[in-house]
């Protein structure tokens, strides 16, 4: 009998939003968890990392930096003889306070609402008897066209 693989369980991905100025900007960080995204981040080039996490009010706060080191032997052709190399270290965590969303109340004109003009029952009996002639219509034309068959 072939052996079973064990499967290996993937961290499901977060998706954080670098923040600039106190507002979020386009950028938008991929990682299991917040250091990898920072990471990358850092990888761009920004020192003064702040990641809103999507979908929950926290935010992130990395000091990050990159620098010049030399690729690894090992390294495929595409790849550059010197890469960058990030490195961050995580400051603290910050909780967004909820935006608490305000209705405006809308001023309304008194509007004269007219009355319904009544239901006529005359209409519906009329529809009534045109479904019932039209059925009438078609079951003769159908019997007649059989008739006319068989002769």
């Amino acid at each position: 009998m072939a052996r079973r693989r064990a499967r290996r369980t993937t961290k499901k991905e977060r998706y954080f939003v670098l923040r600039q100025g106190g507002k979020d900007t386009e950028h938008v960080f991929k990682g299991s968890q917040p250091r990898r995204a920072a990471l990358k981040a850092a990888t761009r080039g920004y020192k003064e990392i702040q990641l809103r996490e999507r979908g929950t009010q926290k935010v992130h706060v990395f000091r990050g930096n990159r620098s010049k080191v030399k690729a690894p032997a090992d390294r495929p052709s595409w790849l550059p003889s010197t890469v960058w190399k990030p490195s961050v270290k995580k400051v603290r965590v910050e909780h967004l306070k909820p935006k608490k969303v305000v209705k405006k109340k809308v001023k309304r004109r008194a509007v004269k609402r007219r009355k319904a003009a009544p239901k006529r029952k005359t209409a519906k009996r009329k529809t009534a008897t045109r479904r019932k002639t039209t059925r009438r219509k078609t079951a003769t034309r159908r019997k007649t066209a059989t008739r006319r068959r068989r002769r």
